[in-house]
């Protein structure tokens, strides 16, 4: 994945990201094209591999982005202290990796 703090380039990869999420609710993942998800994105192929190297680092960046938004919320909180955090982030975990595995049509567990 390339790094980027590009306005532009982030709002390509978000839309990329809601393509595919879009896309993984109407067909299974590893039928999904990259032409299909650019179309589905209304971006060009040339955007798509300027961004990612493939269609699993689109999820990465979506889960790297929900996590980035989780960790500023627990540190940003009045609430929170070290003996709840380890319990907010495993739900996290466990929530948001669940559901990209079931969106994948994947088996077996990413938490061991």
């Amino acid at each position: 994945m390339n790094p980027t703090t590009n306005p532009i380039a982030l709002q390509s990869k978000n839309m990329y990201v809601s393509a595919l999420l879009e896309l993984m609710n109407e067909k299974p993942y590893n039928q999904i094209s990259i032409s299909e998800l650019s179309d589905k994105a209304d971006l060009s192929r040339r955007t798509f591999y300027r961004l990612f190297n493939s269609m699993d680092e689109i999820l990465l960046f979506h889960i790297h982005s929900l996590w980035a938004k989780k960790s500023d919320e627990l540190y940003n909180s009045s609430d929170q202290t070290v003996d709840k955090v380890p319990h907010s982030c495993a739900g996290f975990f466990c929530t948001k990796c669940q559901k990209v595995q079931y969106l994948c049509g994947l088996s077996g567990t990413f938490l061991v």
